[in-house]
């Protein structure tokens, strides 16, 4: 929500990059699949600095709230942090580079055994959000590709600039960096309560938001 916001923002122009900062997660928004929940989306203390001829950042607090109870009009705060966006020339290159896996020792992860672990622990994650097809992990670092395919939803996608499953499936990369299956360094649910940084290249963001599309 925080991206799509930037995006409005930003409309009329170009866009370097956008910065979540401090995301704080108060609570889960659990969402039926055929039932809506109406959720409120808030940007505040917008300001736009110059920095260059061509440049400028804008900042922003961003707060999301959602009525969690039918039939009350009693909004409960869901996540809230700080949207910093850069305006300037798009580049392929804006972020830092990952490292190479070579002189890392780097492990090949099943993707299988993978999740077959993480539903162990009660992460059932399925369809949409069951993405990653290939991994390699050492300590405190993962990588891979992720492929979120479409094929068992039915109807219309929403457009994103990085789908909301796409994320999440990037997200459990995290997992790996944690534990490879089965060494029982992951143990229990974790849920996070805080994002410290999430930073976005728009230009290399894949086409509908990374769905059927190799990340």
């Amino acid at each position: 929500m925080a991206v799509e916001a930037a995006r409005i923002v930003g409309r009329d122009q170009a866009i370097h990059a956008i910065e979540l900062q401090n995301s704080q997660i108060h609570r889960a928004l659990a969402v039926n699949e055929d039932k809506g929940i109406e959720t409120l989306f808030t940007l505040s203390n917008v300001t736009s600095v110059q920095t260059g001829p061509e440049t400028s950042t804008v900042t922003a607090n961003f707060a999301c709230d959602a009525c969690l109870q039918k039939g009350s009009d009693v909004f409960t705060s869901i996540a809230s942090g700080k949207l910093i966006m850069s305006l300037g020339t798009p580049s392929s290159s804006a972020l830092v580079e990952y490292p190479k896996e070579a002189g890392l020792g780097m492990l090949d992860v099943n993707c299988e055994e993978f999740y077959a672990y993480l539903a162990s622990i009660g992460y059932n994650y399925a369809d949409l959000f069951r993405g990653i097809t290939s991994m390699k992990r050492c300590c405190d670092l993962a990588q891979g590709e992720i492929i979120t395919s479409t094929a068992s939803q039915s109807g219309p996608m929403d457009e994103f600039l990085l789908h909301p499953s796409t994320l999440d499936v990037a997200f459990q990369a995290i997992f790996a960096a944690i534990s490879y299956p089965g060494d029982g360094a992951l143990w229990a649910l974790h849920i996070p309560t805080t994002i410290r940084r999430v930073v976005i290249n728009p230009v290399i963001c894949p086409l509908n938001g990374g769905l059927d599309e190799k990340v």
